[in-house]
């Protein structure tokens, strides 16, 4: 396995969406539509032999420095089943499915066609250069290796970091080291070549544990790979290194951890998990660990992939040994995903229990900007439609802004597809909105939050204006599978759809209503929250409605949530803005939500409340007039 895998570029650009990295660049991605078929169909005609893996057809690189020569020396080359993207992990060559058509033409014309002939394109965001390596060296030379320390250190050390579970002798399997002043756990992360290209740092300050992955492009690198060997054909896959460490430790069997913990499986990893027959999830026994096996599952190939049932005593290698649990017991409660469209109580029966039994988590992602919609939506969950309306220039955009980045910033992937205003104005809102700070006024500070804002996993269509509801659809998908995105903001709704002076308004209104039903369906089947912006229609009535929203029905009925942002500011001196929940389908509560707006950090979130005057009820919420 190992001589096969020697890096890989990265995803290239293609037109029709954007998104932002976990680095400083911003990738474009051109989504194509390419099946299965048609791939397998073109390479029986151009007579080239292949495979089919569970993700990928798999051939012998034509592009390597040796084909033609020595075909033993060549790497393989993966093709995406679903995607179409192609990459081999020896010549380090990667690229979408029009350019592997196109370097077939080439081959036709010129037999010698090898790397030498091939244009590269640049490093990809995530692949190691030299200078970085340096640095993880360099790192990894100056620390001290946890299996050269007598007992007493390594027992100070392991107990800082609250994971004394861990044995020395797994320490020094997986070649731990410690920082000079042991306030620092470092764990190399190894290439497919078998050399430590990265480390995964936990950084014990102050009781807390902060991680970290050294350089910070090497996130999309799986943990645990230098143990894998080209025969083993079952895996457990964990959401952590710790959890990895353990089931080493205790079981002595193959695992790897997810280098993004539970929101996202890169697909650059699906070659690396190709020669697995069997794949069991086990991340926990919570509902954020249930969907995650859901969705990585269609990702991987629902017919190898099994979870371990989500109960409360399920946990987690490392937190089951913390809390004295049978590993053994746990690991025995291993399932298949099974049949996607037939199903019954008996195997629903663990997770009926799970959601009456979780509560909070069921109900979703908590806002921390927001209480007071915690209070009434009770939290944020994949699967739903949501609805805002409001009325032009109220801030519908400025408030989805900061409603999903509050998501994001706790791990929720969001891909925003802003068809009325420019990416490089919604990214500098939300930016000062991140920062909390006048960034304008304090440029100085940008760098600084900047860097802190491309940590989160959050993406942006390049679409604007006019688009057709089959190219935005076809760009959620691909989003949805490459980048595993839990949140679409589409903003808004009518400029998507455009104006024609040829369109009757029933038109439009049927229009609309397909769109909607297209968005619902989506949501539904690729289990993503999907929040739509729409304009109201134009009437004469004070305040807005359900029944405001423009166009028919559709769009209230389809959704499980309908936001609706008043603004009653210009009809009186004391009129304010709050946010009004007019339709909430999980609970039923509705109510409003008070609005306060800072100019200088666009913000519209929660502040602390006054102390309370005498007589007043306790459940008055304070709110000032907004400007």
């Amino acid at each position: 396995m190992k001589d096969h895998w020697k890096g890989v570029t990265s995803l290239k650009q293609f037109p029709g969406l954007t998104f932002r990295s976990f680095t400083n660049e911003i990738l474009t991605i051109d989504v194509k539509s390419v099946t299965p078929t048609m791939m397998k169909t073109f390479l029986r005609e151009q007579n080239i032999s292949f495979t089919q893996g569970h993700t990928c057809l798999i051939l012998d690189c034509f592009l390597c420095p040796h084909a033609g020569k020595d075909i033993v020396k060549n790497g393989k080359l993966y093709i995406n089943l679903v995607t179409g993207m192609f990459l081999c992990h020896s010549c380090r060559i990667s690229g979408t499915w029009t350019e592997f058509q196109d370097y077939i033409a080439l081959l036709k014309r010129n037999h010698q066609l090898n790397i030498r002939h091939v244009k590269r394109k640049p490093a990809p965001d995530w692949l190691i250069n030299e200078e970085e390596n340096l640095r993880t060296q360099n790192i990894l030379n100056e620390s001290i290796p946890l299996a050269n320390l007598d007992q007493e250190k390594y027992l100070e050390i392991v107990k800082k970091f609250k994971i004394e579970q861990i044995t020395q002798l797994t320490a020094k399997k997986y070649d731990l080291s410690a920082s000079k002043n042991g306030d620092s756990i470092f764990f190399p992360i190894y290439g497919v070549n078998g050399d430590k290209v990265a480390i995964r740092e936990l950084k014990s300050k102050s009781d807390n544990v902060k991680e970290l992955t050294i350089p910070k492009r090497a996130s999309n690198m799986l943990y645990g790979l230098q143990k894998i060997t080209s025969s083993q054909k079952k895996l457990i896959l964990t959401s952590h290194p710790l959890d990895t460490l353990i089931i080493s430790q205790e079981f002595n069997l193959p695992s790897l951890s997810l280098p993004k913990g539970l929101s996202c499986l890169p697909v650059e990893t699906l070659p690396l998990l190709e020669q697995f027959d069997s794949i069991t999830f086990w991340f926990g026994g919570d509902i954020k660990s249930w969907e995650a096996s859901r969705t990585f599952a269609r990702k991987l190939g629902e017919s190898r992939c099994h979870f371990i049932r989500p109960k409360q005593e399920n946990l987690a290698p490392l937190e089951a040994m913390k809390n004295n649990l049978d590993l053994t017991t746990i690991l025995k409660d291993v399932h298949a995903v099974g049949h996607k469209s037939i199903t019954s109580f008996q195997a629903l029966r663990n997770e009926v229990f799970t959601e009456l039994s979780q509560t909070e988590q069921v109900a979703g992602v908590k806002w921390q900007r927001y209480p007071i919609l915690n209070k009434l939506l009770k939290g944020h969950r994949r699967g739903e439609l949501t609805v805002l309306t409001g009325p032009t220039g109220a801030g519908k955009t400025t408030l989805m802004s900061e409603y999903s980045l509050d998501l994001c910033m706790q791990g929720v992937s969001t891909l925003w597809g802003s068809f009325e205003i420019r990416n490089v104005r919604l990214a500098k809102m939300m930016l000062i909105q991140f920062s909390q700070v006048p960034l304008h006024k304090k440029l100085d500070l940008f760098d600084k939050w900047a860097n802190e804002f491309e940590t989160l996993p959050l993406y942006f269509m390049t679409f604007h204006g006019e688009e057709t509801i089959k190219n935005v659809i076809l760009a959620m998908a691909h989003a949805a599978y490459v980048y595993d995105i839990q949140h679409i903001v589409v903003d808004n709704l009518q400029f998507m759809m455009g104006t024609s002076d040829t369109t009757t308004t029933m038109d439009r209104f049927w229009k609309q209503d397909a769109i909607i039903a297209a968005f619902r369906k989506f949501a539904s089947m690729n289990n993503v929250h999907v929040t739509l912006v729409i304009h109201p229609r134009k009437e004469n009535s004070d305040e807005l409605h359900i029944a405001s929203i423009f166009g028919g029905a559709k769009a209230s009925q389809e959704a499980d949530n309908v936001l609706i942002l008043q603004d009653k500011r210009l009809e009186s001196i004391k009129g304010k803005k709050y946010l009004q929940i007019a339709k909430n389908r999980f609970t039923g509560d509705i109510g409003i939500v008070p609005l306060i707006f800072n100019k200088d950090t666009l913000s519209f979130a929660s502040k602390t409340s006054k102390p309370k005057e005498k007589g007043k009820d306790e459940k008055e919420i304070e709110c000032s007039v907004c400007k």
